[in-house]
């Protein structure tokens, strides 16, 4: 005997809550934390950007995979169980998009957008196939921020969902749906210019000799200074820029740490004699003094904590 669900607002409550649960799931946490042995919450959030600077394209690309079947998983299921009600894969579908964007125990979650868009595609093409027509040019145009933007939600998702099922049950999702993702939009900027202006952020260049071995990547060395000091200060475009860089010599790798600024261009560098032929301990050393470094930085002026040329040993 097949498995159905008699659409009701009751139902269709019980539906909400799994698919919260569902969205809910921290995919790009859990694979960052088994891969890495670090906390994605380090670098700001659990979503796909987060995941891109914590563990590079192809676990950024798997945990957005994943998230896609989330959403489509979701839609479709609720969909089909509803005797293809439109509105009861709407309400489905909003948990999921809220459990994305709100996840229990995460201070902040992923923006909402990947389940909705999944669970459209595969539940209700027609109505998401508007949305996209309305919202995809504003959202490429505004990189899915300001009050532009948020208007284009508020207009684009109730009136594909409405259009495209020719049902005003599924606006009450739709209400839903826009106030997830406008909450998640300005918890997005409020929570980087918070982030920003309370701990200093750097633009890191990271240039290893290919011919060393058992050097950490850029990933990796992110993660080793993020770990001491409970953020990622890396973020491209930033005022300070850090260069690390090593190179092989005849006693072992050679390391280097730049500072500069647009203001004060070789604001200061340290070199790191090698000590041992083992990079990757000669790079966490360096990592320790970024980190040390950055933490100056976050109680005094930048004239007062910039670092004097000198060299030190690696061990």
């Amino acid at each position: 005997m097949a498995v159905s669900v008699t659409p009701t607002p009751l139902a269709a409550t019980i539906a909400f809550v799994i698919a919260y649960a569902v969205g809910a799931l921290p995919v790009a946490w859990l694979l960052v934390r088994r891969e890495k042995g670090i906390d994605l919450r380090l670098f700001g959030g659990t979503g796909a950007i987060d995941t891109l600077r914590a563990a590079g394209p192809s676990t950024a690309l798997l945990a957005g995979l994943i998230e896609l079947l989330k959403g489509g998983v979701v839609g479709l299921t609720a969909y089909l169980l509803s005797h293809h009600t439109d509105w009861f894969a709407a309400s489905a579908i909003a948990g999921c998009v809220v459990g994305d964007a709100f996840p229990v125990g995460f201070r902040r979650g992923g923006r909402g957008l990947v389940p909705l868009i999944s669970g459209l595609a595969l539940s209700l093409p027609l109505a998401g196939l508007l949305c996209a027509v309305i919202a995809v040019p504003v959202a490429i145009s505004t990189r899915m921020r300001g009050s532009v933007y948020d208007l284009a939600v508020t207009i684009a998702v109730p009136l594909g969902l409405l259009l495209g099922s020719f049902d005003w049950r599924t606006l009450p999702a739709a209400v839903v749906i826009v106030l997830a993702l406008a909450c998640a939009s300005w918890l997005a900027i409020s929570g980087t210019r918070a982030y920003a202006g309370a701990k200093p952020l750097v633009d890191l260049k990271y240039d290893v000799d290919p011919a060393l071995r058992a050097c950490p990547d850029v990933v990796e060395f992110r993660s080793m200074v993020a770990e001491r000091l409970k953020y990622d200060p890396y973020r491209e475009g930033s005022a300070f820029v850090v260069e690390v860089r090593a190179r092989p010599s005849e006693q072992g790798p050679d390391g280097s740490v730049r500072w500069s600024s647009p203001a004060e261009s070789g604001l200061s560098e340290r070199h790191f004699s090698p000590k041992s032929q083992d990079c990757h301990e000669l790079m966490a050393t360096i990592a320790f003094v970024v980190a040390v470094q950055l933490e100056l930085m976050a109680t005094e002026s930048e004239s007062e904590v910039a670092p004097k040329s000198t060299e030190i040993g690696s061990g």
